[in-house]
């Protein structure tokens, strides 16, 4: 599944639970793109996967145990050399973005107390992470962005930590009643999948659509989807979906079109399967 910035709330609300608090014991790069912190918390070691891989990027508690390289990469050594012995102390994610940031209380180098920051910035092509100071110049990072690859933010060791272009959508989490019926009656695209893609932020193809059939009824959601009904070969059986029944917009605005009295309350359906987590109120 698409590893969105509300999934990854998610996964962040379980690191908060299980690892804040914790003191990073080992650091290891098993590959080019990975990094795995090993953490001593209260109820015993978590191992905490940072994988930047631009394909597949992620950020989760894990049980995996690869093997690692007789020699660590350099960066690898460089957060040896920063963060072991420190304590997680602050997790943080702007809101709807997928960036993740993990601020540690480390002893530096004199025996005094520093605050180093890992940043995940788990955002396709340009996946990165970054080891900061207390002022936000960056230590060093896994993947080195000088001006001939981008003109609008490098990453060099010295220079001060840019934030991404912030995503200038809404967010889901604050939806009302009366702004689902406002986005329904909008101008904006026919589909109501498309049209909650195009509204919000931090929401991948897959959670809306599922969010649209959710606030159709669809149970388990629909064909070709995982837990949906699997599409007949032909006819009209229990196992196909009527055509057009997930355009919702469109059915409704056709003249004289009444939606079903069993879907007369689907604005508040979106309500619901916006606010609560992706865990009980979206199937994915």
């Amino acid at each position: 599944m698409a590893f969105d910035a509300y999934f990854l709330s998610g996964v962040l609300e379980e690191l908060r639970t299980q690892a804040l608090g914790a003191r990073v014991e080992k650091i290891h790069q098993p590959t080019r793109d990975t990094i795995i912190l090993l953490l001593r918390c209260s109820a015993g070691r978590q191992r905490l996967l940072i994988a930047a891989n631009p394909t597949a990027p992620r950020l989760h508690l894990t049980g995996a145990n690869p093997e690692n390289p007789d020699q660590p990469p350099m960066f690898c050594m460089l957060l040896r050399k920063h963060l072991s012995g420190g304590r997680l102390v602050s997790i943080q994610q702007p809101p709807m973005e997928r960036l993740v940031r993990l601020t540690f209380q480390c002893t530096g180098e004199l025996g005094d107390q520093v605050e180093r920051v890992l940043v995940a910035e788990l955002m396709g092509r340009t996946t990165n992470i970054y080891l900061l100071d207390e002022a936000g110049r960056i230590l060093d990072c896994l993947r080195r962005v000088g001006l001939d690859d981008s003109a609008k933010r490098q990453a060099l060791p010295g220079l001060y930590y840019q934030d991404p272009e912030p995503v200038e959508k809404r967010c889901p989490q604050g939806l009302t009643q009366a702004d689902a019926l406002a986005l329904l009656e909008a101008p904006g695209a026919d589909r109501l999948a498309d049209r909650l893609l195009d509204t919000f932020g931090g929401l991948s193809p897959l959670v809306c659509r599922e969010a649209a059939l959710a606030c159709l009824g669809v149970p388990g959601g629909g064909p070709g989807l995982p837990g949906g009904p699997r599409r007949a070969a032909g006819g009209s059986g229990p196992g196909r979906r009527r055509p057009g029944s997930g355009n919702l917009l469109r059915k409704a605005s056709a003249p004289g079109a009444a939606l079903p009295p069993d879907r007369a309350r689907r604005p508040q359906g979106l309500r619901l399967c916006t606010h609560i987590p992706i865990r009980a109120g979206l199937r994915l």
